[in-house]
């Protein structure tokens, strides 16, 4: 019986101590509670704050893109008209003219092209430049 006595008066020794811990704690951890709530509002406050910052910026870069997109649609459709209209007129005249169309169908062809990639560069090289400005707004 001895042995279990001794048992008995550790566990509860052992349950004491953890109690006495445990109310020590008390206070730790509602200092905790009470930094990371406050530190979670302050997180969302922040990224509501920069949201609202960025929002300008979004929307010059969609406009932008939408403008730069629309203008690429127009001057390739009229390259695509130029072009399909030479060939018509080439081939109405046959012989050595016709091979003369496919010449200019292709320069056509290829500044439609180079028309596209330039407006293509220029379109992704604003929308850098407005991403690195609103980038460096929200990191002021």
């Amino acid at each position: 019986m001895a042995f279990m006595d001794t048992l008995k008066a550790w566990f509860g020794k052992a349950k004491d101590q953890g109690a006495d811990l445990a109310e020590k704690a008390q206070p730790y951890v509602e200092k905790t509670k009470d930094f990371a709530s406050d530190a979670g509002a302050k997180v969302k406050e922040t990224s509501q704050d920069l949201a609202e910052k960025a929002q300008p910026y979004v929307e010059k870069t969609k406009d932008f893109a939408s403008d730069a997109g629309a203008k690429v649609k127009e001057t390739s459709q009229d390259l695509y008209e130029s072009a399909k209209e030479k060939i018509a007129d080439v081939t109405d005249r046959g012989g050595d003219v016709a091979d003369a169309a496919k010449d200019t169908a292709a320069e056509a062809a290829d500044a439609a092209k180079d028309t596209a990639t330039e407006a293509a560069d220029a379109v992704k090289e604003t929308a850098q430049d407005v991403a690195d400005d609103a980038k460096d707004e929200l990191s002021n």
